[in-house]
């Protein structure tokens, strides 16, 4: 059996990102001899109490813990807590279940500690430019050669048949360059072919994690900002009005699946 690593990067007291939560205010995680234990503030019935936790990997293959699992279970309701870090936030998926009568429900909710600290880092090198970033840092690999996007040549679809943005678009590559024809809900639905910029996972990467294009409509701008992520592609855009009926612009993140583009 493989070690699990120790979930200590959880332990410590967590905030929900939004403060006027109806559902779980605050909750502090504490490890013990292996064992995790969570205590949850709620945001209208104060302390829940303590109760163990169950720390989960991220993965079948993987020694990383990733998140944990909880049960409350309480005179009003059953509580089911399943939860998972991504960049330093803890999302919370909770699940009740009222013994009242009334329907269960569900939440999702986001929360982060407040004594986090930025990384030390090498100090600034004297030929560098400034303002960079560490990220931007190549340190001694060589330049990793163009972007592979060919996960994203083909044809995707949008997932929300009721949208009134970019119904379906397709993704093509040519002497390593690509190319985005998107077509939209609206008058003309074609769009027409814009070439897009393919960004990596990281500066001496040449992992495809993105792309970055732009639509000049003449009365709107729409900047695109493309990345995968469990097989789809998500895609927010960012509409500009530049005409003066006084509209504002707006935002809209979506999600596409492969499939063939119909006539």
């Amino acid at each position: 059996m493989r070690p699990v690593q120790s979930a200590s990067f959880l332990v410590g007291t967590w905030h929900n990102t939004k403060e006027w939560t109806e559902d779980i205010r605050e909750l502090e995680l504490a490890e013990a001899d292996g064992t995790l234990s969570i205590t949850v503030q709620g945001a209208n019935d104060g302390c829940w109490g303590t109760t163990s936790a169950e720390a989960c990997v991220s993965g079948r293959d993987s020694q990383e813990v990733g998140g944990f699992y909880a049960k409350y279970v309480r005179e009003s309701e059953d509580t089911f807590l399943a939860a998972n870090v991504k960049y330093g936030i803890l999302v919370i998926q909770a699940y009740h279940y009222l013994k009242n009568g009334q329907p269960s429900y569900f939440t999702r909710e986001f929360f982060s500690k407040k004594d986090t600290e930025p990384m030390t880092v090498a100090a600034k090198i004297s030929n560098e430019h400034p303002f960079l970033m560490d990220s931007d840092r190549m340190l001694d690999s060589q330049p990793p050669g163009p972007i592979d996007l060919s996960f994203y040549v083909g044809n995707w679809k949008n997932t929300y048949h009721s949208t009134g943005t970019i119904y379906q678009f397709r993704i093509r590559a040519e002497h390593d360059k690509y190319y985005f024809h998107g077509a939209g809900v609206g008058s003309p639905r074609d769009w027409g072919e814009i070439p897009i910029t393919p960004v990596a996972k990281a500066c001496n990467s040449r992992a495809g994690a993105g792309f970055h294009g732009r639509y000049n409509f003449g009365f709107m701008e729409m900047v695109l900002s493309g990345n995968d992520n469990q097989g789809i592609i998500i895609i927010a855009s960012y509409n500009i009005f530049k005409d003066a009926t006084g509209r504002s612009s707006y935002f809209r993140r979506e999600f596409f699946f492969r499939e063939a583009l119909t006539s």
